[in-house]
């Protein structure tokens, strides 16, 4: 069930995913964003794994939870990794809004998200904002 953006108020979370960072979705990414990093253990995938595709694999989730319109723009994101990420590591993801306005027709959303990993350690911390028609 998605959440209507509207309807959302700042503070509230509204998204939470555990994923588990395999090193298919790691192919997966690399290969859709021609990146050439390589791990740096190739041979039994316990490599560590781009950064930008926790952060993918972290919107994911939110976009999922959210009910998002035709023409909704991803106007900006900050994002800062607190330690490389292991392939194979179990990740947690927990967003919330910062804030939520509408102005000139347009609905307008921040959200912070904080990924911890299993032994509750942070591991990404970032913020996206989007720009929805209404």
């Amino acid at each position: 069930m998605s959440i209507k953006p509207a309807d959302l108020d700042s503070g509230q979370t509204f998204s939470l995913h555990s994923f588990y960072l395999n090193a298919d979705y790691v192919a997966d990414y690399m290969d859709s964003v021609s990146d050439s990093f390589v791990s740096l253990n190739e041979t039994d995938s316990t490599g560590f794994a781009p950064p930008m595709a926790l952060a993918a694999l972290s919107l994911k989730g939110v976009i999922h939870d959210l009910e998002i319109t035709p023409g909704t723009l991803h106007t900006g994101q900050d994002m800062e990794f607190k330690r490389p990420v292991r392939i194979g590591e179990s990740l947690k993801c927990t967003a919330s809004v910062v804030k939520n306005s509408f102005r000139g027709g347009s609905r307008f959303l921040a959200i912070q998200f904080s990924v911890e990993d299993s032994e509750h350690r942070q591991v990404m911390v970032g913020k996206s904002m989007l720009m929805l028609p209404e």
